[in-house]
């Protein structure tokens, strides 16, 4: 299997100078193991210094191609490109080092520059182990006229969202909270927003609406119920990529990729091991801590109604 690394050349400087220790930590990364490095400049960059960026490679013996962009856009087909056709993609795994506007257009994983070792090496070495390139369709479970009218979505967790994600501690365990639904309801209703599913549960509503031969699960037919109830309908879900706390988040950009028309959008969701990065400020963490009586530290999850409210102003924003 290939192990491919994409690195911006301006992630290697800091102002003017040439961050030789951060370039070490990429000579150590493609040393790991078969690994093939890509350094990805632009034709204004500043020629002294990618021949200096390219002269400290050299010293530590790392072989290299460069890849020439003009840009953002450009330089995500140049990495697709190098990843190969469809079928191969599942062959290589890869890491892209960029900034936020390569990030934003990838369908894979980017880390940051700025993360300290050992972190950095720990989320490198995951991409290079995990990260794929798949361009799955989208799935759309709820036919619209023209989904270009959609303007607005809630990218909606189930467990922990739609109930209290305590199925192993509570007794009388709901699936589906009807509470928690009808706060969910209010920041449809009130923004007009679209449900896109970016929960585990996707692969049971896969079951429910393609009847893959599969006994569909209680629990799925009661959340379709239960918003249809409320007028709601789920109209898509994220693609289905990796797991780890890289997964989500990736996963939710995936999906917004292509969606020039959004206007906004928000991330319901209880967990808070996501690594979010620009995302962060769309996400409502449904979680709650509290200290019981007894001093331990406790969670409690649901959406709430000022949750709920907090949703609202997230996706009325900058109207």
């Amino acid at each position: 299997m290939e192990r491919k690394i994409f690195v911006q050349a301006e992630r290697l400087m800091l102002g003017n100078k040439v961050m030789h220790g951060y370039i070490e930590k990429i000579r150590d990364l493609v040393r790991k193991g078969s690994r093939h490095l890509y350094l990805m400049t632009t034709e204004c960059f500043n020629a002294d210094a990618l021949e200096e960026i390219r002269a400290v490679f050299d010293k530590y013996y790392v072989r290299y191609d460069v890849i020439v962009y003009s840009t953002p856009e450009d330089a995500v087909c140049r990495i697709k490109d190098e990843v190969g056709d469809y079928d191969s993609r599942n062959e290589v795994r890869y890491l892209i080092i960029a900034n936020k506007e390569i990030e934003e257009l990838t369908f894979g994983h980017t880390i940051y520059s700025a993360i300290q070792w050992p972190s950095f090496e720990e989320e490198a070495n995951h991409s290079l182990d995990h990260a794929f390139w798949c361009e799955s369709p989208k799935i759309t479970l709820h036919k619209t006229d023209d989904c270009k009218k959609i303007e607005k979505v809630v990218f909606l967790d189930i467990d922990g969202v739609l109930n209290t994600d305590n199925r192993y501690n509570e007794e009388n365990f709901v699936a589906i909270n009807e509470k928690f639904v009808q706060n969910l309801a209010l920041i449809v209703h009130e923004t007009n927003a679209s449900i896109i599913l970016s929960s585990s549960w996707r692969y049971g509503l896969q079951d429910l609406y393609y009847r893959i031969g599969k006994e569909v699960d209680s629990s799925i037919k009661l959340l379709v119920d239960t918003l249809q109830k409320y007028d709601m309908h789920i109209y898509g879900m994220t693609p289905v990529r990796f797991n780890g706390p890289d997964g989500r988040p990736f996963e939710i950009r995936a999906w917004l990729s292509d969606k020039s028309n959004l206007k906004n959008f928000v991330i319901l969701d209880d967990e808070t091991f996501w690594k979010w990065n620009w995302l962060k400020s769309h996400v409502v963490c449904t979680e709650e801590k509290y200290y019981s009586d007894d001093g331990e530290c406790e969670r409690r999850c649901g959406l709430t109604y000022e949750m709920a409210k907090k949703a609202i102003e997230i996706l009325n924003r900058n109207e």
